[in-house]
Formats: C-alpha cells, sequence, structure tokens
C-alpha cells in the first residue's frame, strides 16, 4: 500500500504505480525454481529467516531514502527488482514447509488458518498505514514494516517441523528442476491448474486502479485509499472463515471456479463505481474471492505433489502466481493508453470466462477434488 501511494505521489501515473508493484514478479519468476531446489536441499526454516532478515534491510533502507527526501523513482525500480529476487527464494520453502509441520489430514485447515491470519493483515495493515499516511508520512510505514520483518525473523526460530529434504546427489539444479517440470506436463490436474493460474494475470489489472480511484475518482485520499484496502482484507476473512465453515469441499475445481467469478465481477463494478461505499463492498467481494482461490489450489497442489519434489513444484506454482503483479503493470498501461474503465473490463473477461469455458467442457476438471 505504501509502495503505491509513493509511486504515485512521485509520478503521478498509473502506469508507475502497476510498474513498480509489478517488477517483484520479474525477480520472482527468475529466481523461484531455483529457490524450490535450495528447499529440498537445505533447512526450509533457515531459508526463511534469511529472507526475511533480507527484506527488513530493505525496507529500512526505502524508508531512510524517503525521510531523507532522496527518494527518486528510479530507486523504486530497484528495490522493487531487488524484492522480488529476495521472494524468490522464500517462497517455496514457505508453502512446502506447512505439510511438514501438520501433515495432510490437516492441510486443508492450515491453508485456511494460514490465509486467514494473511487476511488478517491485509485488513488491519492497510487501515494502519493510511492513518500513518496522513499522520506521518510514507517513511513511518517503512519503518513498521522494517520492525515487522525483524519480528518475523525472530519467530521463525520458533517453527518445529519434520524436515524433509533431497540431497542433490550427483544431480544438478537444472536436472532437478526439469525432472519436476516433466512430471507437472504429464500429470492433466497439474496443467489446468497451471491455466487457471496464469489467469491470475488479469486479476491484477485493478490493482493500480485503486490508489488512482482512492485519489481522484472518490476523492477520500490516503485514508480512503487505506479503508479500502482494509475493505479486500475484511472480505478475504469472510472468504476464509466460509471455506473453513464449509470444511474440506470435493468439488474443489467448482470452488475455484465461483471465487474467479466473484472477483471478476467485483472488478468490473469497481471501476463504474463512483461510491465510496460501494466501492468498499466490491473490495470485499473481491477480497473474500482470494484466499478461497487460493486455499483451494495450494491444497490440491500440495496433496499431490510428491514428498520428494513438492518444493519444486509450489516453486512452478508460485510463478504462475505472480503474473497477479505482473497484471499490476499490464493494468496500469492499459489504463493510462486507454482508460480505467477499459483496463477493469479486459481484466474481468480474463478472470471470469475462461474458468466457466473449462468447467463446462472439461470432465477431468470437474472431477478435482
Amino acid at each position: 500500500m505504501a509502495q503505491s501511494w509513493l509511486t504515485l505521489e512521485l509520478t503521478d501515473s498509473q502506469a508507475w504505480v502497476g510498474l513498480v508493484n509489478g517488477l517483484p514478479a520479474i525477480g520472482v519468476i527468475a529466481l523461484t525454481l531455483y529457490g524450490g531446489v535450495l528447499a529440498e536441499r537445505y533447512p526450509k526454516k533457515t531459508i526463511l529467516a534469511i529472507v526475511r532478515l533480507l527484506l527488513a534491510v530493505l525496507a529500512f533502507a526505502v524508508g531512510y531514502l524517503v525521510a531523507a527526501e532522496l527518494i527518486e523513482a528510479w530507486h523504486l525500480l530497484v528495490f522493487a527488482l531487488i524484492q522480488g529476487s529476495i521472494v524468490a527464494f522464500g517462497m517455496p520453502a514457505g508453502a512446502s514447509i506447512l505439510i511438514e509441520i501438520v501433515g495432510r489430514e490437516r492441510l486443508m485447515s492450515a491453508n485456511l488458518f494460514s490465509q486467514t491470519l494473511s487476511s488478517v493483515g491485509t485488513m488491519l495493515g492497510p487501515a494502519i498505514g493510511g492513518v500513518l499516511l496522513g499522520f506521518s508520512g510514507v517513511a513511518s510505514v517503512y519503518v513498521i514494516v522494517g520492525v515487522l520483518y525483524v519480528f518475523a525473523f525472530i519467530f521463525t526460530f520458533l517453527i518445529r517441523n519434520k524436515t524433509i529434504s533431497n540431497p542433490s546427489g550427483s544431480k544438478s539444479a537444472l536436472q532437478e528442476i526439469a525432472e519436476g517440470m516433466r512430471f507437472v506436463r504429464g500429470d492433466s490436474v497439474f496443467r489446468y491448474l497451471f491455466v487457471l493460474n496464469i489467469l491470475a494475470l488479469f486479476a491484477g489489472f485493478v490493482m493500480p486502479l485503486i490508489p488512482v480511484y482512492a485519489r481522484d475518482v472518490l476523492e477520500v485520499g490516503g485514508a480512503g485509499f487505506g479503508i479500502l484496502m482494509s475493505g479486500f482484507g475484511v472480505g478475504a476473512i469472510i472468504g476464509s472463515l466460509a471455506l473453513a465453515f464449509a470444511g474440506n469441499v470435493k468439488k474443489k475445481a467448482l470452488v475455484m471456479v465461483i471465487a474467479t467469478v466473484m472477483f471478476a465481477i467485483g472488478m468490473v463494478i469497481f471501476v463504474y463505481s463512483r461510491s465510496f461505499p460501494l466501492s468498499i463492498a466490491t473490495m470485499v467481494l473481491m477480497g473474500a474471492a482470494g484466499p478461497v482461490y487460493v486455499a483451494t489450489i495450494m491444497t490440491v497442489v500440495q496433496v499431490r505433489a510428491p514428498d520428494h519434489m513438492r518444493s519444486r513444484i509450489i516453486a512452478m506454482f508460485s510463478i504462475t502466481m505472480q503474473l497477479f503483479p505482473l497484471g499490476w503493470m499490464a493494468g496500469g498501461i492499459i489504463a493510462e493508453v486507454f482508460s480505467n474503465e477499459t483496463s477493469g473490463v479486459i481484466g474481468a473477461l480474463g478472470v471470469g470466462v475462461f474458468p466457466v469455458y473449462l468447467y463446462i467442457t472439461s470432465r477431468n476438471f470437474r472431477a478435482i477434488t
């Protein structure tokens, strides 16, 4: 949130907001597969601790530049690439360690719990950030983020898990990556899930529009921007609790399709809304769809992947999920060249149409449990 607001203040451009928030995905896409190999060779807890410490240093560095009034737009591009490169090494370890902690039987519940906690952060973070933006500026937000990463670094060492590792033997990292790719290519369920995750590119189209609508369309400022993003977090909590109440749903393909359609509907309403309460409601709707989709698809991937290559397979899916922030870039450019509404509608069609088509035409997809 702070990054989006800071970029908008420095450049007054939707395209720049999309670019800065999308660039971390480049680093993730470039390095996540290697991160998956490392997560199978080395203790995941150690990898996560190092990643969180580096992210703390990065947040403090940006905060210092903002406070010293030395920050420039190009700095944000550099930091975005560094951020994505750091995160790339943590994503496979963070996702694959969960099943080692709770086991297969409790994995769906654990994914939902993880998504719910993330949703609480998504709700509280922007709300607090909006207040801080108004009273003490962007630098204070970055400093607090850095402090939180320090706490995350410390608490990482309290994790207790049964380490599952895959010693490299005579295979190189590239050979192990190729082995994982062949496995995924030969599994029809994984192929369908890859297609759905690729469509996350279109879901990102709406994100660079939110600070623009808060400032220029709805005219609610930084605090209003925080409320909009908090609405996203409230929706995420609602979605997580609804799925938790439903339990281990068997028709997981249907759940994923419903989530994508909900998100698409929210995108269209948001870009045409000129009412702040209605815009908040659409953010809640989109927020509710997110964790439902992510928890469901990640449970299928984690359970279906064999132990000895789970981190590599999760790394591949992490790459497809990074198309969401890349959608920030595409959505921002389309909005600037054409219009905000055009960007939102194109994104909604990309998110919602194909999953429905796939569900209607593919028996194998409908059979995913």
